[in-house]
């Protein structure tokens, strides 16, 4: 694998990042492929997501009884 930010790639450039996604074989790019510092990311973009960070980390506010019964009637 080929770590991208020690090659010291323009993230800035579309086409150029589209060509190394693409790259296949005995290596393989990793790390960052396109930044655009001018588009907010999901997070800034969606106000749920700027006010308390990702849902995957939030408390559901669900006790664990109705977790257990929601687990029971899936299975």
């Amino acid at each position: 694998m080929k770590n991208l930010e020690e090659q010291g790639c323009d993230w800035s450039d579309f086409n150029a990042a589209m060509a190394k996604g693409f790259q296949w074989g005995d290596e393989l790019p990793v790390r960052v492929f396109y930044k655009c510092p001018d588009i907010l990311c999901l997070q800034g973009l969606d106000s749920v997501l700027a006010d308390g960070g990702p849902l995957a980390f939030r408390k559901l506010g669900v006790s664990r009884e109705q977790a257990a019964a929601l687990v029971e009637e899936l299975l």
